[in-house]
């Protein structure tokens, strides 16, 4: 699997049911106190004063220095999984990090806006499906309530103008006046690849709009919006808790998938839940199931 793969360097390994203990490579511990997990890609140390590092494998890996890059790392399971993929164009891999780091940036803003008081509508909205605060949070959602203030807030972490206008976050319909509701996307590596957003109508609330709006000549209002690059297909928020896993359970929406993975994670269930982010499953979804 790839967790052989990933902790090769580790000494004197000891399983214990869904983990593998060992001497950590960073402490120097030799109690057997380091842990990496069999059902999920993450690790810990368990000096917490002397140490207490935790991660995933890609940190493992960079903390180790045996990957230099997200996109060695990315390599080295794939060769692992017997995967050949082409070499990266290092502009187009620079972009897509640029952009990733667009999205974390503005989603940090939306769970922001989600605290305060311009949040509440949104924050209602979910309390009212019967998310506790701590769901809320461990999920990262958040609310998208004003176009200007996130364009302040992107250009002070410094992003350009047209960065931001390419990313869709601005001028695209519907969004911080119907689809308020920020859901972070994840990719089959566990990466944020987008952000979704969510309209806090109900269907008929929606479709008595759609239909006012088409009588005026405007756009229609979607239940979701994608910001730009990001495409329905895409998208397996929890395979990155799946690789290897002999079963996975499918879930259709983002939502679905972060709460029901948050809950089996909590529960200490090692089956993976999957959201495919639509109601139909494509050929690149299918192929990242495979691993």
């Amino acid at each position: 699997g790839y967790q052989e793969t990933v902790f090769k360097d580790l000494e004197h390994k000891k399983p214990e049911q869904d983990k593998v203990r060992a001497e950590c490579p960073f402490c120097g511990d030799s109690e057997l106190q380091f842990v990496y997990f069999t059902s999920k890609p993450t690790w810990a140390c368990g000096h917490l004063n002397r140490c207490g590092r935790k991660g995933n494998w890609y940190t493992y890996l960079r903390d180790t220095g045996r990957v230099q890059s997200y996109a060695e790392y990315v390599r080295l399971l794939a060769e692992a999984a017997g995967l050949q993929i082409p070499a990266l164009d290092e502009k187009q891999y620079q972009e897509r990090l640029r952009n990733a780091s667009l999205f974390a940036a503005a989603q940090a803003h939306f769970k922001e806006q989600l605290c305060s008081p311009a949040g509440a509508e949104v924050y209602g909205y979910l309390r009212g499906r019967g998310y506790s605060e701590g769901d809320i949070e461990a999920m990262a959602l958040g609310a998208y309530v004003d176009k200007k203030q996130l364009q302040d807030y992107l250009k002070g972490q410094g992003f350009s103008a047209q960065e931001v206008e390419a990313s869709g976050l601005v001028h695209t319909t519907g969004l911080a006046e119907y689809n308020k509701l920020a859901v972070p996307v994840l990719g089959s590596t566990g990466q944020l690849i987008g952000i979704t957003f969510r309209t806090l109508l109900s269907s008929q609330e929606q479709d008595s709009l759609n239909e006012r709006l088409k009588a005026e000549g405007s756009r229609p209002v979607s239940k979701y919006v994608n910001t730009k690059g990001y495409h329905a297909r895409e998208g397996l928020t929890g395979l990155s808790r799946a690789i290897r896993s002999r079963r996975k359970i499918l879930v259709e929406g983002y939502l679905d998938g972060h709460y029901v993975n948050l809950k089996a994670e909590q529960a200490g269930h090692s089956e993976p839940i999957i959201a495919l982010g639509t109601c139909r499953i494509s050929e690149e979804q299918i192929k990242a199931l495979e691993l």
